[in-house]
């Protein structure tokens, strides 16, 4: 049985998600101070949970953008 194909908005998270995930494994990614030691993706019907894993505490900012809602 196929499974059910992804919303655009998800599918666009996936992708940051992999393309944040493949960065750390660049030069550019290790050049960084801390490295990603994993990354999980948890789809459901309602949200998706993203959850980085990293060798050192990641400094982070966060805001959210309009038209679509994105965090």
């Amino acid at each position: 049985m196929p499974y059910p194909p992804l919303d655009p908005t998800r599918r666009t998270l996936i992708t940051a998600a992999a393309a944040t995930f493949l960065l750390t494994l660049s030069r550019v990614g290790l050049a960084a101070s801390s490295q990603l030691v994993a990354l999980r993706v948890w789809p459901s019907s309602t949200y998706t949970r993203v959850t980085l894993e990293a060798s050192e505490p990641l400094k982070y900012k966060h805001f959210t953008i309009p038209n679509p809602e994105r965090l």
